[in-house]
This record gives C-alpha cells, structure tokens and sequence, in this order.
C-alpha cells in the first residue's frame, strides 16, 4: 500500500539552497521510481507555455536535474516511454521577489510511475498531480495544497482500480505464458518434422500471447524462406485444382483430369484430386458405353431411313433416345419419321392446301407468300406444271413489285427528309408521290395527315384545351365529378404546365373523398337507425334516419322509415295521454293518501303500459306505506330498546345511532332526546382522549416525513398509551425500527452511488454520473451530488451548446450556399463570390464552394476579357477616326506625306477599310516615291518577322498591320497576321489551363489543409478512427508524407488498442485432472534432465495449476535456484546481442536512406548507431553524409542563383525589348549582352544583339579597315581560349570566348565552346562526386561482405544450410570475384541433393502406400455404395501396388459372387417380365372435353388480358414518342426561325460583315450542326438497313443448313472425342482388349466421316451457290441505293441553296463545305458498303473452303491421337512390366482373368442383345406392345388435369388398347403458346384430336 501511495504522489520536499549568484534558477532534483525502486532511463519532458524544450532521460539512479528560467510557466512530464504511464507537475517561476531571485534554487521532487495495463483509466493523470510556485507567505517554493487535495480523491480511486487491474493482468499473464508454452512446444515439434505451414501458425500464436518474446520472431524469420516453395506449391495445387473444378463444370473432362493429375503431382498425398480423377474416368468410361449403344442405334436409324424402312428406323432411334436421353437427333428423327407418315397421307390435301393458300395470297397480292406456297406445292407433286407456271409470274410481279419498292423508298427518303427539314411543302409533294407508288400504304397517309395536322396542330390544341376546360367546369358545376376530373386530366395532358386543371383534380379528389366519407357515414346512420327501430327506440332511430336524409336528401329508405316511425309514434302518443292521465290521477290520490283510488289508477296505467315499471313501483310504495304505520310503532319500540341496551353496555355511537332512529321515526316523543343529550356528554369526554390520541399520531406522522424516526416512535408510543386496542401505533412503532434499519442500508447505498458516479464523473461518462448523483440524491440529499449535478449540466450545456454552434455552422453554410447559387443565378458575381467564399471558411472540406468559386472565377476573366476587347475596340475606333480626321485634313491641305503617314497608321489599326488603301493608292501615284514605300514595307516586314520569330506576336502584329498599310494588297502579311491570330489563340488556351490548374491545385491544397487540421484535432483527442479517416481523405486529395505517417501511427495505436486479453481457460474436469498432472510431471522431468530450465519450469508450474503438490513446489524451486545463477550470464549476452541488433538496425536503415539521398535522415540513424557501438563505418558515413549534404547545398544554391538569374534576365529583355523599341541601340545591345552573360545559352539576346549590330555595322562601320581590327582581335580571343581549353584553364577560356562572342555574336564557334565548358566543369564535378560515392560504396559492400560471411559460416557450422546459403548468396552479390561463397553454395547444394535423394525414397515409399490405402479405401467405399464395378476396379489397382495382399482378394472374389448373384436376379426379373400383362376388365372410358374447353377459354382470356394491357402500354409510348416528336420538331422550327432572324439582322455593310462573320458563323453554328447530325443519321440508317438486309439474306442462306451441319459436326466430333475417351478410360485395367476397340473406332470414325465429308460438301456447295446469288442481289440494291442517296442528296443541297439565298454570301459558303462534305462521307460510307458486300462474298467462299479443310484435320487429328494413345498404351504396358518384373506372373495371370471376364461380359452381352431383339423390342405392326403401365389404368381413355410449376396446365390423357399404353399431354402456357406431345414426342393439334379422345 505505501508502496502504491508513493507511484501517485508528488512528494514535495520543501526546502532551498540559495547562492550568491546574480541570475537565479529553479532547479528541480527529480527521482523517478517504480514500485519504491529507482528507474533509469525514465523519459522527462519539460514544457515551457505548452511548447516543449528539453528532453532528458535519468541517470542510473533514476536522477535527473532539471533547470527551469524565471518567469516562465512549465509543465514537467514523466514517463511515456518503455510503455509507463505519462504524469506531470506544473512548476511557476513567476512573481519571484528581486531579493530571493538569487543563484539556483533546488526542490527535491520524487515521482512514482507505473506500467500502462491496458483497460486502466488514466484521465485524472491529463491533469498535473501536484503544482509548484512560489509562495509569499512562507518566502520560498511549495505546492499547492488545495489543488493537491483535489486531486488526491481521483489519484486513490485509480489507486484502486490500478491493484485490481494489475491482478487481473497478472492472472492474464500467467494464462498467455501457459498457452504461449505450449503453441511453442508444438511448432518446436513441428519445426523439428519439417511441418514448416504449422510451425510457422503455432509461431505466431506464440508471437501473438508474448509479443515481447523475440523467439517466435527468429523462427519466423528463418522459417519465411523455407515456406517459399511450399507457398508456391499450394498456389500451383489450388491454380490446378481450379482450373480442373472449371473444366469439369463444362464438362471438358479430359482436361479436368489433367489438371486434377497435375495437382496431385504438387500434393501427392492430398485424395482429393485422386478421388475427382477416378470419378471422372468411371463417368468417361460410362458415356463411353453409352455413346458406342448410341451410335449403334443411330447407325441403324439412318440406314433405315435412308431406304425408307420407318418402322426399324424409328425403333432404332428410340434405343438411341434412351442410351442418351439429352440428345434432341433422335426425338427429332422419331418426330421426322412420324411427321412423315402422317404427311404421306396427307399429301393431296397439303398439295391442294398449298395451291388453295397460294391462289388467296395472289388476291391479297402476297407474291412472297405466293411463290412459297406454289413451290411446297410443286414440291409435293414435281409434275404438276400449274405451280411452276405461277411461280414464273410470282418473279415478275415481285421484281415488278420491288421496282415499285425502290422508288416508294426513294420518294418517303425525300418526303421523310423535307420533313425534318420543316419543308412541308416538298415533304408534301414526295409522300403523295410515294402514296401514288403504293396507295395501300398507310405511311405516306399518315405522315400527310400529319403534316396538314402540324399547322393546325397548335390552334386546335388550344381550342381542345378550351373545349375539355369548358366541359370539365360544366361537370363541375353538375357535380359529375368523375367525367370533370377526365376532362380535366384530359386538358393537364395537352398542357402539362398549365396548373388550373391541376389544381382542379386536386379540388375533385377532395370532393369524391368527401363523397365516399359521405356514403361510409349514410350507411352507418341507416344501420344504426334500422338498429334503433328494432329496439322501439323511436327517438334513436328518427335522429339516425334524419341524419342519413341530411347526408342523401334523395334517398327513399330513410323517408320510408321516418313515415313508419311517424306512425307508430301517434299511436304511442295517444297511449301515453291516456297513461300519463291515468298516473296523475293516482298520484293525486297518493298525496291525499286515498290509499284505495290510487291503486285504481295505478293498474289502469299498468293496462295501458305492461312494461312501465313507475306505474307498479307505486303500487308496491302504497303496500308498503299501508304496512309503514304498523310498521313504524314497531320499530320505534325496537330502536328504544336497541338505545338503552346499547347505552347500559357503554356503546354510545350505538347507542345514539338507536335513539336517534327513534326520534326520526316519532319526533314528537321526549324520550330518545334525553337519552341522546347524555350520550352527547359522555361522548364529548371520549373526544379529548381521541384528539390527544389523533395529536399523537399526526406527530408521529409529521416525524417520519422528516425522517425523523425516533421523534415519530415516542409519539405513537404516547398514542398506543392513550389506545392500547388502537393497532396503527403499534404498526408504525414496528414499521419506524424497520425504516431505522433501511436507513442504515440507505447510508451505505448512497456511499455506493456516489463512488459510481464520481468514477462516471471522472470518465466523464455525463450521462451516468448524473443518474448516479440523481441516485445519490434520491437516498440523501447533500451538497456534493448537488454540487456535481450542476456541474454536469454545465458541461452538457456546453457539449449542445458546441453541437447547436455546430449546427449554426451547417445553417450558415447552407444560407450562404444558397445565397450564393441565388446570387449566381442573378448574375450578382460578387455578392455570390462573397456568399461561397463565406461557405468555404465554415466548412472548408466542402468542395461545393471551390468549384463554385472557381466557376466564378472563369465568369470573371471571360467578363473582364470582353470588356477588355471591347474597350481595345472601342480605343482602336476612336484611334482610327482620329487618324482619318487628320489624314483628311493634311490631305485636303495637300500635306500629301503626312496625309499617308496617318492614312497607314489608320489602315494598321483597322486593315480592311477602303478609304485609307485608295487615298493612299492615291498619294502614291502623286509623289511618285514607290521605291521608299518599298522600303517602308521591307522593314515593317522585317521587323515583323524578327518579332514574330522572338514570339511578340502583339508586337509582330502591328508591324505586319504597318506593311499592310504601305501595301494592303499583299498576301503575306496577311497570312502571318493569321498564324498569328492562331498561335495567340493557342497562348491563351493554355494559359487558361495552366490557370485552371492551379486553381485546382488551390483547391486541393484547401482540402487537404482542412482534411489535416480535422485528423490533427481528432488525433489530439484521441479519436483515432475519425482521425484515421480524415488523413485518408487527405491523401486521397494529395500524396504527402505527413498524412501517411500519421496513419501509420494510428494503425500502431489502434493494434495496441485492439489487443485484448483472451479469456481465461475453464478448469478441467476432475476426472482428468491427476492424468493432465503426471503427464506434465513426466514433461517436466524430461525436460529438466534435458537441461531445458525454463520450459520444465513452466511444466512444473503447469503441473502446480492443475494440482497443487509438494513435488512440483519443490521443482519449481531447485529451478529458480538454477535460473537465477543463469540469468546473470545470459543478460551480458542478451544485452550484447541486443546492442548488436539494434546497431544492424540502424546501419540497415542508415544505409538505405543514404542510397536514396535523405541524407538528414541517414545522418540521425548512422548517429544512431553509434549510440550502440563504436564503430568506424558509421562515422566514416558520416563524413561521406557530411560532404553530401555540402554538395546538396552547393546545388540548392546553384538552383537559386539560375532562378535568381531567370528573374533578372527576363527583366534585363524587358528593358532591353523597350530600349530597342525606342531606337536607343547602345543602351538595348548592353542590355541584350547582360541578359546573354545571365543566360548564356538563350538565343534571343543573341539574336536581337545580332540585329542591334547589324544596324549598328551600317551606321559605324565605314571602310574595311574596321573590319579586319575585330576580326584581329577576334581570332586572337579564340586562340587564347583554345590554348586555355586545352590546359583545362576553363576560368579563363570562358571570359576569351566570352569577348570572342561580344565582337563577333553571329560566329557560332565561341557559343559553342561556352557550352562545351560548362558541360566539361559540370562532367568534372560529377565525376569527384561518383569517384566518392564509389569509394564509399565498396567500403560499405566490403563491410556487408564480410559480415554475410561471417553470418553464413555460422549457419553453416549450425547446419542452418538454408539460412546460410542465402548469406554466401548475398556475398557473392555484393563481390562475385570471390571463390569462397560460391564453394561454399557448391557444398551446399551437394547436401541438399543427398537430403532430397532421402526425402524422395522415403516419400515413394510413403506414396505407394498411401495409394495403396487410397484405392482400398475408393474400393471400400464403392462396395458400400453398391457400385461393385467400380471397387472391383479399386481392388486391382491396390493389388498392382500390394500383390500379396489378402484383404483386396477377398473383396473382388465376394464382388464376382454379387455380380453373379446380380446376373441371376436380372434373368429372374426377365422371365416374370415375359409374364402377360393383366389389363383391367370392363366398359372403356371415354371423356366429354369440357375440362380442355374449360381450360383453353380460361387461357385465353389471360391472353387477351395480357394482349390488351400490352396494346395500352404500346399506344402509351407512341403518345409520348409523338409528344416528344412534336416538342423536338418545335424546338427545332424555333432554332430555324431564331436563326433566319439572325441572318436577316445582319448589316449589308461589307465592314460589318467581315467583322461580325466569326460571330455570326458561332450563332448558326448549332443549326449547321443539327443539319449535319440529320444527314449523318441518315447515312447510319442506311448502312444498318443495308448491314440488316445483307445479314437476313445470310440467315435465309444458312438457315436450312445450319442445324444439319451443326449435327453432324456435333456427332463427328463428339464421336471423335468418345472413342478418344473409351481409349483413355480403360488405359489402367483393360490392355488386353485396347486391339479390338481401337479397330472398331477406326472402322466408325472412317464411316462416320466420308458420310460426314459427302453430306458437307454437298451443303457447302449449295450454300456457297445460294451466298454468291444473293450477295449479287444486294450488291445490285446497294448500288441502286448509291445512285437514290446521291441524287437525294444532291436535291436536298438544291433546296437548301434557294432556301438560304437571300443569306450572307460566307453562311452560304461555310453551308456548302458542310453539305459537300457530308455528301463525300455518304458516298464513301456506300462505297464501304459496297466493298464490303464484296469482301463479304469473298470471305464466306473463303470460309467454307476452310471450314471444310478445318474439318477433314480434325478428323486427321483424331486418328492421329487413338493411334498415339494405342502406342502410348502399348508402351505403358512395356514400362509396367519392366517395372513390375518380380510380379510378372501374377499380372500374367490377372490379365488372363481379366481377359477372360471381358469374353464372358461380351458374350453375354451378345447373347443379351440377340435375346431383346428376338423377344422384347418392337419390330413394327408384327407385335403388339406389352406396356406395363396398362395394368394400372382402364381400357379406353383417362383424363387427368396437372397444375405445373411455371403456371402452365397439362391435359393428360392416357390411352389403353389392350396392353398398349399412349400417353398424350397438351400444355397450356399463360403467354398463349399451347404445345401438345404423345409419349413425350412433339405432335400436331389434328394428332391430338384425332388419338386422343
């Protein structure tokens, strides 16, 4: 306990040492402790105003001093690091008196800190334990007592709950070690059997329980490179194990198997592919069976059909049906053959049929169906001629008939297109002509109708409008509601936004809602009123019928029923006058007590009303007031003597209560009065005594409500005195020594609910604390929960004080959101651009507010740049008036030079005016100087070009526009006037891009920074999720380290976090427990005799929790003993090793953040290192880091000097630029020169020095004289600086070629060389740097190098061989000269090879017998399943592997006596199957079919229902594909017109229209390009009309082949494939008869396919005969269409010409380029389509010549493979008996057996086979059928009705004819589809009808 006070106190130990210093500080001498003992290395922290400024650690002893300044605010912090927990004190050094601020002052202050256990909590200590400051009072430094006391509650509370914690954790602990003990042992053992996978899991867990344990960590480390190849084994395992589950899903079986073979090659020992490889070659082997009876059976069936046998066809196909139930060839084939008898008798029917079908589609002009029909006829009867005659006229009608197609196509094209054009008119003239082509189509009508609806569309929409409004306000009126709300509804409809109706419908539905209230209550008051009559409550009943005549004054029922109740009601009344009178007569005779009269009256009011009960009350009251005064004298003298009895017997209130009876009943007698005044008396003394008692007890009530219990005992003690028979007093005596016992519980609750709530208080869970301290009160009312309560209240105002804050927050933003998009919608930018930015500042993650801003922000640049332009305009306009002002007026006043100075500078500015060219034209002929303008514009141009080349093109503008001026004629200033407009155009477009960008880097930038100061907050309150999402979202915005650092920091937080103690394990049962003991006992002995202390320690501890022995005890002790003398030893070595860890660590790091030059980082982990060794390579990198970091600097500095040169170069041009344009020459070409020295290797300062020069040579050099001194002194530069280059004096080279430059700056030489100097400095440079890093780097690969060897050899010497192999790996990387490593790998690998050599002896061993269980354990399964093939199977195989073993004998010779048995069963079963069938006796059923009538009606219904909500639903969408229709054609009518206003608004003036053209062109922009959408959906209909027509004729092409073909592909492959399977299914047990299967395959498959090969040559040929006759067809329709389309087109740009000619001349020709190029595209789209048609025609050809080629190598193909299989099989057989030599007699013999068996099963077979076919199958007429089923129904006919599933209904009707069954089924779907079958075969309706009644 004193221990635990000393962890959470301060102790302040108050003195000071004051010396004789001038300046004075606080020293504070800190000792940390843990659990009383010194701790080193304790973290302290030291905050000054909450930044912090020092760290220290403590020394051995657990000291640390620490100085703190005057005048400063401190917080010292201790602890934090090696997982203790954080305290602080607050120290001020404030308010120090001058006269004690001297020298150090010391304060002694000891601080006790403690391990963090997870679940602790540690609020109290966010707060300092104790504070310091100087104290006036006492003169010196001390603590702060009131605070201490404040915090001292808190402090012992976590005192408390830290004890409880740490036993738990303890408890915890002991658990974790146990498990951590055992997960050890366990991946030891693991580890040890080489079980790498569990021993790595077992580690983990391990490392898991004891994260501080670094075993688990090594093992796991050395474990990670053995599990590489077992990881990428299973990878490969599961990789195939897929791909096989995939194939076997498609049932690509081979394949699975192979996959499944491959993944047991990866896991041998894994049963699971084995299993899936045995069941899937059982399955091929199965179908293999099948398919050979299939094909049999095919075989059969084709040859019979082929010479029209159908009977025997038919049977063979059924057999084939039945082998393969999945395949449709043979039920179609049986539905083929019965399709063909029934045909056959039915020919001349069809034949007329067809003839009679044909004649009425000739009428109905159907020539299609016509020539089909006439050619089914023909094709019944070849001879007949008439059909053939009829087909000839079909192909002329019909080519009569597509001729008038092709122009009716043509005319609705042109039609369709002035339609969308809005040229009714041509639309109009087109669809006539298309109607006159074709007058039955309804088409042209339609749209004619439409166009003439179009203009009279919007009048009689209004008037429709009108029309319903008027009707539905008239239904309105009359209350028929119903037919006003579909007016109504009607008129919505027409116009959608107009909101009268609307609000109409919505005034009607309230009525009709009204109305249905109305009925609901009507009904309710007839009930009720019908109620009220039935029970003769007439008033009830009239309010009710009143009620329901107010509700439906019309209705009749309730006027009925008030009359019958009007009725009944006079009758009554005259009953209840005669009654009432009745009454009053003997009430009358009652009040004068004329006894006799009343009664009278009385019963003839009863006569009147039997059911009155007044009436007889009144004769009773009159029998009774008869018997009252005899009565009454005898109760009177009873009440007398009832009083005195009572009065005797002192039973006063009896008493009184008797004499006052009395008195009641005579109050004329004196008696009872007296008798009752001396009760009164005596009861008036009774009285006090009651009202004492009553005192009593009211202050004893009155005490225990203010809980003032013994106050309320002595007063009903005094009040059972006054009472003792009173019980109350005594009840309360006893319930107030209850309520004393409750207060004591009370006391001790309340101490309770306050120690709750001030832990909730302190964890500030608010909530809680307050229902606490409520709690608290509720039991007692006290200062400190009041006190509490309030301040939780505070603080939870404060809390919804900052959630509203935050709500205001969200408010303002949206406000200001919405007053911003307000604000933009209005086009008030400002208001909105203060509206956004004040959202942005509220929530500045939003992303809203930034785009919007942004949004703006474009807004305002296009505003400003307009009205930039439009006051440049502005400014050129009045510049060019006042230009031709004064060059009219000099030209008036013949000043003719200055008039065309001015003229130019006009026309420069506005180059298109006529006025200045022709006065200047003119001024030129008059002064006759056309060699000067040449001139003038000679160098306009020239310095038009040296400004363009310099990139001013503003500049280069203005002086193209000058030469322009001087000759406005010529072409290329005008040309480069473009290109320059053009370059500008893309300046300005990417500067707005770079603009835009960084506006979204901005906004990035405000995102991320807003995302960051979120998580920093979050971070800093410890919300680590919030935290954790805010950084992502930060980086999500931005790549930064910050943010990932964090997160990173976080994740490691929340593990922490995450970390929870496992639960504690449950005891054993009792019955286990001495066997658990002594096994850990015997572990625990072995391991100490092993010398392993700490694992037989935790044995015998084990051993001690599950029983608690003496034994164990002792053990433990003797191993403490021997531990203790170890751990000495071992903590050297730990230490060391830890060092040597850490050191590596940190060199590791150091290393690599070197490599990648952080070279600050590399600085702080080489110190690091130090730290832990004393070594040279760390310090040696320091110097390499140092000199790093220097070169770094010099570059940096480098960088800034370049960018500082940028800076004053771009300056210098500018100044230079305007110097030059100012003619100062000297002054721009020293500009130029200082920018160039800046810059060398810029061009323009060179070229513009250049050109400087070039001006300056005309004017200053005048003779050659001058020339040949520069170029002296020129070529004596270069010659010093060539000699200077060549002694690499690059200092003095660079100034030589320097000046070279300055005298000759067109001279490319001296440039070049300044370039090549620099490169050679650089290159120098470079090169002392990588001669450094070089020399750095093969030290620290030497440093690696040696240490990877020392790390191998003593793997190696450990036999860790992999470990080691990977270390002489890593050395020979870092030196491959060396020789030693690679020996060492050498030797290595020869141990592996002899390891694996083992392994895999042992595991061919182990696989063998695995297989061997394997197959035993199939076999044994099988057998179980009865599947007695398959185990016989699995049998054989366990006994390839195991021939001596008996148990697999036995199995298969008890298999071959089940088979035999199953034989027997089989040939019993046969003959009772030849018994006779016993059919059932009496009359044969028939049926009625109104069951089927019944059901058809009703399906046919569900049709029509559902036809007729399909036909709604489809007029539904063409009403809204017409509105819509009719909205695009107004939206595009009103585009039109805006534009041809736009047209005709266009200035005349030439001027104008070249200046307005650009906007003009944009403003029509949308119409041409609508124009041009149209064409091209035009040309995009035409190629998928052409594609569509080109893919039907395909269709028709292949459509009768397809199925054929794709048989016999199927079949030819499938059998193929089978044979194939056959082949590969009996490859282990069936040698002896691969021969004879193979033979008959090659038979098959040769016959299958030359069948095949005939039978797709032949289809081949005629599909490629019917492609090529169709692909002609189109070939001829397409370019048919071609020649339709152009001339359409052609037409089109013919209207639209003179529809547009009143328009600008530019619009017409930017109109045509467009149509032109449309038309060029439509042309080229048909010749594409031409081409392709083509192409396609080739490639079909192509393809069934390749198709047939594909097909004769697939068969190839297949040969190819039996053939190999049968070697393969061959060769097999050879290894098997090489292989199995010592066995070979045996197999010799098992063959023979097998061989054998397989004659038998054939045999038997055959005679099977010959057996069926004489006896059991049906062989045509010769046979009548013996169907079972016949027994089980009467002869006749039997209906049965099946509900199925997919609500369809079946009719089933079965048959009988003697023993033949027939089972006809018709189908009923609820879409209409009604299907009908016979014994599960496809038949016809007239079958159905014809059979099956």
């Amino acid at each position: 306990m004193k221990s635990f006070l000393r962890f959470l106190t301060v102790i302040l130990l108050l003195f000071s040492a004051f010396e004789g210093k001038a300046q004075w500080r606080l020293i504070m001498e800190m000792v940390v402790t843990d659990e009383g003992k010194n701790l080193p290395g304790a973290e302290i922290k030291v905050f000054k105003s909450g930044k912090l400024v020092e760290t220290v650690l403590t020394d051995a002893k657990g000291r640390a001093d620490i100085p703190l300044n005057p005048n400063g605010d401190y917080t010292i912090e201790v602890g934090g690091n090696k997982n203790f927990a954080k305290k602080k004190i607050a120290v001020s050094t404030n308010n120090v008196p001058a006269e004690n601020a001297k020298g150090d002052i010391f304060y002694p202050a000891e601080v006790e800190i403690f391990k963090n256990i997870d679940g602790l909590d540690l609020a109290i200590l966010e707060k300092p334990i104790g504070k310091i400051f100087y104290d006036p009072e006492y003169g010196d430094f001390g603590a702060d007592r009131k605070y201490t006391k404040e915090v001292q509650a808190k402090l012992e509370q976590l005192k408390r709950d830290y004890e409880v914690q740490k036993i738990e954790e303890e408890k915890n602990l002991k658990e974790r070690e146990k498990e951590y003990a055992a997960a050890i042992k366990i991946a030891d053992k693991a580890y040890a059997s080489e079980e790498w996978e569990k021993a790595e899991e077992e580690y983990k867990r391990a490392a898991k329980l004891m994260p501080i344990e670094t075993y688990p960590s090594f093992q796991l480390a050395e474990l990670e490179t053995k599990l590489i190849k077992i990881r990428e084994t299973n990878k490969k395992y599961d990789e195939a194990m897929t791909k096989a589950a995939a194939a076997e899903k498609v049932n690509q079986l081979e394949t699975a198997i192979t996959e499944y073979k491959r993944a047991s090659g990866y896991k041998p020992a894994e049963n699971a592919p084995k299993e899936k490889i045995s069941t899937l070659q059982e399955l091929i082997t199965n179908q293999a069976k099948s398919e050979q009876l299939y094909l049999a059976a095919i075989e059969r069936g084709d040859n019979a059909l082929k010479v029209n046998d159908f009977t025997t066809a038919k049977t063979a196909f059924e057999e084939a049906a039945a082998a393969k139930p999945s395949e449709t060839y043979p039920k179609n084939k049986i539905a083929e053959i019965n399709d063909i008898i029934q045909k056959r008798e039915a020919k001349k029917g069809s034949y007329d049929e067809a003839i009679a079908s044909a004649d009425q589609a000739v009428k109905e002009k159907d020539y299609q169906k016509a020539k089909a029909e006439y050619q089914k006829a023909s094709g019944i009867f070849p001879t007949e001629t008439y059909p053939k005659e009829q087909i000839t006229k079909m192909d002329a009608l019909m080519a009569d008939a597509a001729k008038r197609d092709q122009n009716y196509i043509a005319e609705i094209e042109k039609g369709d297109q002035a339609f969308k054009a809005n040229d009714f008119d041509a639309a109009k003239k087109a669809y006539e002509a298309a109607g006159g082509i074709k007058p039955e189509e309804a088409y042209p009508k339609t749209k004619l109708a439409e166009i003439n609806n179009l203009i009279a569309e919007r009048a009689a929409k209004d008037k429709e409008y009108q029309d319903k409004i008027s009707e539905a306000d008239k239904s309105l009126a009359e209350k028929k509601y119903e037919l006003a709300k579909t007016a109504y509804q009607a008129a919505a409809a027409l116009k959608p936004r107009e909101t009268y109706p609307k609000e109409k419908i919505t005034e009607i539905d309230g009525v009709l809602s009204q109305l249905a209230a109305k009925e609901e209550n009507y009904k309710k008051a007839i009930t009720k009123g019908d109620q009220a009559l039935g029970n003769d409550d007439f008033q009830a009943a009239k309010t009710a019928f009143n009620e329901a005549l107010t509700l439906k004054p019309d209705e009749a029922y309730p006027k009925d029923k008030l009359a019958e109740i009007e009725t009944i009601v006079l009758k009554n009344q005259q009953v209840e006058e005669n009654y009432k009178k009745a009454i009053q007569n003997g009430d009358d005779a009652l009040q004068a007590k004329d006894f006799e009269n009343a009664k009278k009256f009385y019963k003839e009011a009863i006569a009147l009303k039997e059911t009155e009960k007044y009436p007889k009350d009144k004769l009773a009251e009159i029998d009774q007031k008869l018997a009252a005064a005899k009565e009454v004298e005898e109760n009177y003298a009873a009440a007398i003597k009832e009083g005195d009895a009572a009065f005797s017997s002192n039973e006063f209130e009896k008493a009184k209560l008797a004499f006052t009876k009395a008195k009641d009943l005579k109050p004329e007698e004196a008696y009872p009065q007296e008798q009752l005044t001396k009760i009164n008396e005596t009861l008036a003394a009774a009285k006090k005594v009651d009202e004492d008692y009553k005192t009593a007890i009211k202050e004893g009530d009155a005490a225990i409500a203010s809980l003032n219990y013994n106050q309320a005992k002595t007063a009903f003690e005094k009040a059972a005195n006054l009472k003792s028979n009173e019980a109350y007093p005594k009840d309360k005596i006893k319930e107030i020594d209850t309520l004393l016992a409750e207060q004591n519980k009370k006391q001790e609750d309340y101490k309770q609910a306050i120690a709750s709530a001030d832990r909730a208080f302190d964890a500030k869970e608010w909530e809680k604390a307050k229902t606490n301290y409520e709690t608290a009160l509720t039991i007692k009312q006290e200062e400190h929960p009041k006190n509490r309560i309030q301040e939780i209240e505070t603080t939870l105002k404060e809390i919804a004080e900052k959630e509203k804050a935050a709500a205001k927050i969200e408010a303002d933003y949206q406000a200001a959101i919405s007053k911003g998009d307000q604000s933009l919608n209005n086009e008030k930018l400002e208001d909105a651009i203060a509206a956004f930015t004040q959202a942005q500042q509220l929530k500045p993650e939003e992303e809203y507010p930034s785009k919007k801003l942004a949004e703006i922000k474009t807004v305002q640049d296009r505003l400003a740049k307009e009205k930039a332009e439009a006051e440049e305009l502005a400014k050129k306009e009045a510049d060019y008036k006042s230009l031709i002002t004064a060059a009219d007026k000099a030209f008036s006043a013949n000043d003719l030079k200055d008039a065309r100075e001015n003229y130019q500078a006009a026309l420069a500015i506005k180059a298109e005016e006529k006025h200045p060219q022709e006065r200047i034209a003119a001024i030129n002929e008059q002064l006759a100087d056309a060699a000067e303008q040449d001139k003038v514009y000679t160098a306009a141009i020239k310095s038009g070009d040296d400004l363009f080349n310099a990139q001013k093109f503003e500049e280069a503008k203005q002086k193209y526009n000058e030469a322009l001026s001087v000759k406005s004629g010529e072409k290329y200033p005008k040309d480069q006037l473009q290109v320059i407009d053009t370059k500008l155009a893309e300046l300005a477009a990417k500067q707005e891009e770079i603009r835009l960008k960084q506006e979204q880097a901005n906004a990035d930038q405000q995102k991320f920074d807003a995302f960051v100061s979120k998580a920093d907050e979050a971070f800093a309150q410890k919300k680590y999720e919030d935290a954790k999402t805010n950084y992502e979202s930060a980086l999500g915005v931005k790549e930064a380290s910050y943010p990932a650092e964090k997160l990173a920091e976080i994740e490691k937080i929340l593990i922490q976090l995450a970390s929870k103690e496992e639960e504690a394990a449950k005891a054993a049962q009792q019955a286990k427990i001495d066997a658990e003991y002594q096994g850990l006992i015997a572990e625990a002995d072995q391991l100490l005799n092993e010398k392993n202390y700490q694992d037989a320690k935790k044995k015998y501890q084990d051993a001690l929790a599950v029983k608690n022995e003496q034994y164990a005890q002792q053990k433990v002790d003797e191993i403490d003993g021997i531990l203790a003398a170890l751990v000495k030893k071992n903590e050297a070595e730990k230490e060391k090793a830890n060092r040597d860890n850490q050191y590596m660590a940190s060199i590791t790091q150091a290393d690599e953040m070197y490599s990648s030059e952080r070279f600050e980082k590399a600085k702080a982990k080489y110190e690091e290192a130090l730290t832990y060794k004393d070594e040279q390579y760390p310090k040696d990198q320091l110097k390499a880091v140092e000199a790093a970091l220097a070169a770094k600097a010099k570059r940096d500095a480098k960088l800034a000097q370049e960018a500082k040169s940028q800076t004053e170069y771009i300056a210098t041009i500018q100044n230079a630029d305007k110097a030059l344009s100012n003619d100062n020459f000297k002054e721009a070409l020293a500009l130029y020169q200082k920018a160039l020295n800046l810059m060398p290797n810029e061009t323009y300062p060179s070229n513009k020095i250049d050109q400087i020069n070039s001006i300056l040579e005309r004017e200053e050099l005048s003779d050659n004289a001058q020339r040949a001194i520069i170029e002296s002194k020129y070529m004596e530069s270069i010659t010093l600086a060539d000699l200077a280059i060549d002694s690499k004096d690059y200092v003095e080279a660079r100034e030589y070629y320097k000046n070279a430059k300055s005298l000759k700056p067109k001279e490319a030489y001296p440039v070049k060389m300044l370039a090549k100097i620099d490169e050679l400095i650089a290159n120098e440079e470079q090169a002392k740097i990588d001669a450094k890093l070089a020399k750095e780097r093969a030290a620290q690969n030497e440093m690696a190098y040696q240490s990877a060897i020392v790390a191998a050899d003593n793997f190696y010497a450990e036999k860790k061989y992999n470990e080691a192999e990977n270390e002489y790996r890593l050395a020979l990387s870092l030196k491959p000269s060396s020789e030693y490593p690679q020996n060492q790998m050498d030797r290595i690998k020869a141990i592996f090879d002899e390891q694996k050599a083992k392994e895999a002896n042992k595991r061919a061993i182990a696989d063998a017998e695995n297989q061997f269980k394997t197959h035993i354990a199939n076999a044994d399964e099988a057998f179980n399943k009865n599947d007695y093939q398959k185990a016989k199977s699995e049998y054989n195989k366990a006994l390839s592997l195991k021939a001596n073993e008996q148990y697999p004998k036995d199995r298969i010779k008890a298999i071959n006596d089940l088979l035999e048995q199953e034989r027997l069963a089989d040939l019993e079963k046969r003959k009772q199957a030849d018994k006779p069938i016993e059919i059932q006796k009496g009359p044969k059923k028939t049926i009625t079919g109104d069951a089927e009538a019944e059901i058809e009606k009703l399906y046919r219904e569900m049709k029509e229902k559902k036809d007729a909500e399909k036909l709604l639903a489809i007029q539904e969408k063409e009403r809204l594909v017409k509105e819509l229709g009719e909205q695009k054609r107004e939206e595009e009518n009103n585009k039109r017109q805006n534009a041809i206003e736009r047209i005709e608004g266009i200035s005349i003036s030439i001027s104008e229209q070249q200046k307005m053209g650009d906007d003009f062109y944009m403003q029509n922009y949308e119409v041409v390009k609508e124009k041009v959408k149209d064409l091209n959906a035009a040309n995009e209909e035409l190629k998928v009309n052409s594609e569509r027509n080109r893919n039907n004729d395909f269709e028709d092409i292949y459509a009768s082949s397809d199925d054929f073909r794709a048989f016999h592909t199927k079949r030819n492959e499938s059998i193929s494939g089978s044979k194939k399977s056959v082949v590969e299914g009996e490859y282990d047990e069936l040698n002896t008869t691969i021969n004879s299967y193979v033979k008959k395959q090659e038979s098959q498959i040769e016959k299958s396919n030359e069948a095949y090969i005939r039978k797709e040559e032949t289809i081949q040929e005629w599909s490629r005969k019917s492609a090529e006759s169709n692909l002609n067809k189109n070939t001829a329709f397409v370019d048919q269409k071609t020649k339709e389309l152009t001339e359409a087109e052609r037409e089109r740009v013919k209207n639209a010409r003179e529809k547009i000619e009143n328009s600008n001349e530019e619009y017409i020709l930017k109109e045509e380029t467009i149509q032109e190029w449309s038309r060029n595209m439509a042309e080229s789209s048909l010749n594409k389509n031409t081409a392709y048609v083509d192409q396609k025609t080739k490639s079909i050809t192509d393809a069934e010549k390749e198709r047939i080629k594909n097909s004769r190598e697939r068969i190839e193909e297949t040969q190819q493979e039996v053939h190999q299989k049968e070697t393969d099989l061959r060769q097999f057989s050879e290894s098997r008996k090489e292989h199995f030599k010592e066995n070979q007699n045996q197999v010799e013999e098992k063959e023979k057996a097998v061989q054998t068996f397989t004659n038998e099963l054939t045999a038997e077979s055959e005679k099977k086979r010959t057996e069926n076919y004489n006896e059991d199958y049906y062989q045509g007429e010769k046979k009548t059928r013996q169907d079972s089923e016949a027994a089980n129904y009467a002869q006749g006919v039997t209906e049965e009705i099946i509900e199925n599933t997919n609500n369809s209904t079946t009719i089933r009707r079965i048959v009988v004819e003697g023993t033949q069954v027939d089972i006809y089924e018709k189908t009923f779907y609820p879409y209409g589809g009604i299907f009908y079958t016979k014994n599960g075969n496809n038949i016809t309706q007239e079958v159905w009808d014809a059979e099956s009644r």
